[in-house]
């Protein structure tokens, strides 16, 4: 799946120009992992760590480039 630079706000999952921003608050130190799950499925069919930086305080956000996501779960 191709990802991109998130934006930090709004928080949570947004569906803007063909891709989803993902944006969550995770404490400094901490592993924060998005896990994506076809709706209603039991196991995640894609997942990624989201790193501290390059986003702001503790924020941490991701884009990922893709159009058909009307079925995805998080």
């Amino acid at each position: 799946m191709k990802t991109g630079k998130g934006m930090i706000y709004p928080l949570g999952a947004t569906v803007a120009d063909g891709g989803v921003n993902f944006s969550v608050a995770a404490d400094s130190g901490k592993k924060c992992e998005l896990l994506l799950y076809k709706a209603g499925g039991k196991a995640p069919f894609w997942k990624t760590v989201l790193e501290e930086n390059p986003c702001s305080g503790k924020i941490r956000c991701i884009r990922i480039e893709e159009g058909e996501c009307t079925d995805w779960e998080y």
